[in-house]
């Protein structure tokens, strides 16, 4: 278990990356502990390339 600061006020800023969606972030502080929750942005997410071309030939040797 890490304590970083058993007591009094505590601050820290975190650098985000273009990857995730900051607008729809969610935090939670439970018991003590803050989660957060930031889902990666639609333009970082996998996407799925159609690939158009004819059907695959076996070549002989």
């Amino acid at each position: 278990m890490l304590i970083e600061r058993p007591t009094g006020r505590f601050t820290r800023r975190l650098t985000l990356s273009d990857a995730l969606d900051s607008e729809t972030a969610e935090a939670a502080y439970d018991n003590g502990v803050l989660t957060l929750r930031i889902p990666l942005a639609a333009h970082a997410k996998p996407r799925k390339i159609a690939i158009s071309g004819s059907a695959p030939r076996q070549l002989t040797a």
